[in-house]
């Protein structure tokens, strides 16, 4: 994905910050640049991709591979290696390398229908993450522009692994007069909602990370999303207790959107969008429909003033439909409609 979810990069980019890249690709160390050695290591990297795609552990988990993994050659669409010491100080040390592979999109999902696992899409809700930390009596929250860049790079790599956005506050002036310490340790949940709603993003995650032992954590972790929160806990060294919260918290995202589209037929729906004045307009709103996943046919049916009637088929759903929506920040849910089998939205500056 290599998508940086410090806020400063977000503002600049802010409507689209959804859409995550790079599903589709994957890299692991290797010890030579060997065809041998290409072939024996693709499947364990198409098994890192299809985490991603699929979204969901328990998914994969129960699903049989048996006969998708001997078809990985076929399925890679581009390889390259990358020296991974080339800023070594020791020059006589001999180089090393990660094999990067990118599998073809379609060709993929097609082998993931057969094997009716569902496909999460690329839009995918961003996760706001409130870390308080108690290292041996030394208290602080993680910030964007954190001195100690440790966790935020453990962070993002295991976002990475899951195809996954993330974002951390700024903490500055306005985080810090809404939001302390103590309101994340004690888990007060009004304070930290308050001080999440300047960043926008569907998912707030908190964690309450504290050292136990010279090389071991323990964080209590805590998830809000749509008027729910589910709550637990993640031990280990610092990276596989930062990434197990991370890829719990994922796998909860991806069964609850998956399971609303996976094994439904089609549905013809309608929405009525409010808000569109002109023609850059109707493209923003033409374009973000397009690229709804399970979401084909989309039309305009009617344009009366400032409001688009737009058709489309969708394998889901309409719950579904709008969670996708709303994660994207273009559309916001504004009425029932003039009809009960209509969806109605308004379309954000």
């Amino acid at each position: 994905m290599h998508r940086l979810f410090f806020v400063l990069i977000l503002w600049s980019n802010w409507l689209s910050a959804a859409e995550v890249t790079g599903l589709y690709e994957s890299r692991l160390p290797v010890m030579t640049q060997s065809v041998d050695e290409r072939k024996q290591m693709s499947p364990v990297i198409l098994q890192q991709v299809l985490l991603k795609v699929v979204g969901s552990r328990g998914a994969l988990d129960t699903a049989d591979l048996t006969s998708l993994l001997p078809k990985t050659t076929n399925l890679i669409e581009q390889y390259q290696y990358y020296v991974t010491n080339i800023d070594s100080e020791d020059l006589t040390a001999p180089e090393t390398f990660d094999l990067w592979l990118r599998f073809n999109p379609t060709s993929l999902d097609a082998e993931l229908n057969r094997l009716n696992l569902p496909i999460w899409g690329h839009s995918r809700p961003e996760i706001l993450i409130w870390l308080a930390i108690d290292d041996s009596g030394q208290r602080s929250m993680l910030g964007s522009d954190s001195e100690n860049m440790e966790i935020p790079l453990l962070l993002e790599q295991a976002a990475d692994n899951r195809g996954m956005p993330l974002l951390l506050p700024l903490m500055d002036l306005q985080d810090q007069e809404q939001l302390n310490f103590s309101d994340i340790w004690g888990d007060f949940s009004e304070p930290v909602l308050q001080a999440s709603q300047r960043y926008g993003a569907p998912v707030v995650l908190t964690g309450r990370m504290s050292r136990v032992a010279e090389d071991s954590w323990n964080i209590r972790w805590r998830s809000f999303y749509a008027g729910e929160t589910e709550q637990w806990q993640s031990q280990g060294d610092m990276n596989s207790a930062l990434q197990a919260g991370i890829y719990v918290v994922t796998d909860s995202l991806a069964d609850r959107f998956t399971q609303l589209t996976q094994n439904q037929n089609e549905q013809s729906i309608t929405l009525q969008v409010s808000g569109v004045n002109n023609f850059t307009d109707y493209s923003r709103v033409l374009d973000y429909l397009k690229k709804l996943q399970s979401a084909s046919d989309v039309r305009v049916t009617e344009i009366d003033k400032a409001q688009l009637t737009v058709s489309l088929n969708y394998a889901g759903q309409a719950e579904a439909l709008n969670e996708l929506i709303s994660i994207g920040r273009i559309l916001e849910k504004d009425f029932i409609g003039t009809q009960t089998e209509v969806l109605g939205y308004r379309l954000l500056p």
